[in-house]
Formats: C-alpha cells, structure tokens, sequence
C-alpha cells in the first residue's frame, strides 16, 4: 500500500480477513493496518468503521490497553478529518487513561497536542509538546510514520506561536532528508513547508526568497502517486502564489478548496484554505469577499471546536479593518440542562472523575460534555469556561459541601 500499489494491496487486506477467521491476533493485525490505510486513501468514515470493530475484539479479547489503544487512534484520526472532534477528544482521554504502551501512548499524546492547539490553547499545546517531546523523538528516530507525524504536527504548533524558526526545522525535515516517510505521510507536510516560505517572503518582501526549497518539494510532491496528492499539491501552491508569492493568488486558493470537497479532504484542511482565501481577498482589496468568506468560515470553525481558525478570522478582521459583523457580539449560549450542570461544576473547580461521580455518569460522558461546553462558549480552557460562568453571574457561589 505504501508504495503505491494500492489495488495489490486491497486484494491482500481481502485475503489477510479471510485467512484469518477467528484467530485474534492476525485480526487485530488486519483491523490495525487495514483502517490505517482507508484514512490514509481518504476513506474517513469506511476507517473509522473498521477501526470501531477492531476496538470490539480488541476488548472482548482483553488487549484493550494495547491493541486497543492503536485501533482508538486510528479511530481519533478519521474522527478529526470528519469534524468530529468531541467525540475523538473523548476517545484520547480514556484510553489514555489505560496507560497503553509507550509507542502507543506516543501516537495518542500527538492526537492530544494536536487537539488542544486547534482548539485554541497553543501555550497549552507547547507545554504538552515540551513534557512528552523525549519519548516521541525517541519513537520517532526508528518508525518513519511518527517522525513525519510528528514534524507535521510540531511545526504547526511553532507556526501558530509565529516561531517560523523552530517551525522550519521540523517542517525542513522533509527537504533535508532522503525520504522522511511513504507519500501519505509526506504529503500533509508540503503545505507546511509552503506556508513558512510564505511567511518568510511576507516579512522580507521578496517574492523569490526560498525558491530553491519551493524546487525540492515540487519534486518530493511528485515523486510518488497517492490518490490525496492532487489537493495536497493545490495546497501547496496556493500557500506560495501570487505576485507575492506569498499566497495572495484568490483563484489558487479556490482551485485548492475545490479539490478539499472530495470525500478524502478533511474538516481542518478545508477551514484552512478558506481563510487562506479570505487572505487572499484582503490583499487583492476584495473587502466584501473577505467579510463574507470570514463570516461563514467563523461560524463553521466554531461548530467542531477550531477555536484556533476563530482566533485567525477575528485577527485578519482586526488587521484589515474589516467592519464588525452585527452578529459578531456573542449572544446568549444555549446549553442543554446536562451542558449547564457540568458547567457549573467546572466553575466549582470539579474534575471529570469527581463531575461524574457528582452526576452519577461516565468520566466519557462527562468528557464529552465538557468538550460540547467548551465548542458552545468558544472557550479554549476549563478555566475560561468557569471565567464565563462568573462574569455572567453577579451573585456569590455558595461552596460545596
């Protein structure tokens, strides 16, 4: 499969489930791999499934804090390409919670640092990535799908803290080495790379800066077919067109969001390039255009939780001088009964185990809850969630007993 042999590969995954009929461990096998590579081809909801069934046997058999853990994020990484992001928020935690192996609990520790700086809390990301960074590098020295995981993921993070620095050089990973991983996982990287040559031509105002590098990835982009490649290769060069070269090109980034609506793009890349094209508008003089791509773009970003894409619409707003949306005030957020209860106890303090004792349910319901009532508020932690409850309260919260 990674190699590109895809249709050999599916024969093979066929006659793997086949072979393997009720004996646990080549099913568990199948299971893992076989929904690892459905996310990679693009097939969300198809590996999502396969997973799910996988995360079955896997605690019918009593493997649930090993085999378990794998199948759980390959369960979380379609879930987040889907929009689904209580659900797989969910997921990290209680099988974190078994304290799975160190590899394992590697893969989950990423999905975790991931979560949290798209939802906003890039400090608080930071600090996950500066306590858990030995054991992922030291993953990632010998299994090339981490080390790309890995550098995909860091250099977001330092994008997002505008340390361009730190973010090239694990983004740069994939310039400099021979082959950092197989296609798919290479692939999500290249517009990384794309967006720190951008930034850099940004703040230098030269459109020619890194061009060289621009060069080598053309070819890492073509040196291997996968069936992802046409939008991650539209990613790339809207991040790097325009006369700036620096992804002012408006027809670029809609080109890239037309090829993200096939069934294999995902949620968070599809709010990226959008307000990469309201970007675009604002540096093209399409103030109008930018308002209302802004507008739909805020509104998507903070149904699944992209606090961080929220953050971005309200600062491009800011620096352009984008009139303020009449809607943009927050109005009063409407919580469920139950969203309400587990709110006030944040307030109070409580942590999950002790809101679902406090509730009489499950520490994954109430980590589902909690995730709901931070979407809803638009709030990146516990605490800002409890600030909300004490600024809309004037009346002193008795403790409790």
């Amino acid at each position: 499969m990674h190699l590109g042999r895809i249709d050999e590969g599916m024969v093979d995954y066929a006659l793997a489930l086949r072979e393997a009929g009720d004996d646990r461990d080549p099913l568990l096998r199948y299971h893992v791999n076989y929904s690892d590579s459905l996310h990679l081809l693009g097939r969300h909801a198809e590996s999502m499934q396969v997973a799910l069934d996988g995360i079955r046997i896997a605690e019918a058999s009593g493997v649930a804090r090993t085999s378990g853990a794998i199948l759980a994020l390959n369960t979380v990484d379609p879930l987040f390409a889907l929009g689904e992001w209580d659900r797989a928020d969910a997921l990290i935690e209680d099988s974190l919670e078994l304290d799975p192996p160190v590899v394992f609990r590697v893969y989950l520790r990423r999905a975790r640092m991931r979560s949290v700086l798209w939802r906003g809390d890039p400090a608080g990301a930071r600090a996950l990535f500066e306590r858990w960074q030995g054991s992922m590098r030291q993953i990632a020295d010998f299994e090339d799908q981490v080390a790309a995981g890995l550098a995909l993921d860091a250099a977001e993070l330092f994008l997002a803290l505008d340390d361009l620095d730190t973010a090239w050089a694990w983004a740069g990973q994939l310039l400099e080495r021979e082959r950092l991983a197989s296609a798919p996982w290479e692939l999500p990287i290249a517009p990384v790379v794309a967006r720190i040559v951008a930034r850099c031509r940004e703040r230098a105002a030269d459109p020619g800066l890194g061009a060289e590098h621009l060069e080598r990835l053309a070819g890492i982009i073509e040196r291997d077919a996968w069936p992802t490649r046409e939008m991650w290769t539209a990613f790339t060069a809207a991040e790097v067109g325009g006369p700036s070269g620096a992804g002012d090109d408006v027809e670029l980034w809609r080109r890239a969001i037309e090829a993200a609506e096939s069934p294999a793009g995902m949620a968070l890349m599809r709010l990226q390039l959008r307000h990469g094209l309201a970007r675009a508008q604002v540096r093209t003089g399409d103030r109008v255009g930018a308002a209302e791509t802004l507008e739909r773009l805020r509104g998507d970003a903070a149904g699944i939780g992209a606090q961080l894409i929220v953050a971005w619409c309200d600062a491009l707003e800011a620096d352009a001088g984008l009139a303020p949306r009449s809607a943009h005030a927050r109005s009063e957020v409407e919580l469920t009964p139950r969203e309400q209860q587990v709110l006030d106890l944040i307030a109070e303090g409580l942590s999950n185990g002790q809101i679902a004792e406090q509730l009489y349910i499950s520490r994954k319901t109430v980590s589902v809850h909690v995730s709901a009532v931070l979407r809803k508020l638009g709030a990146a932690s516990r605490t800002e969630a409890a600030r909300h409850v004490l600024n809309a309260s004037t009346e002193p919260r008795a403790p409790r007993r």
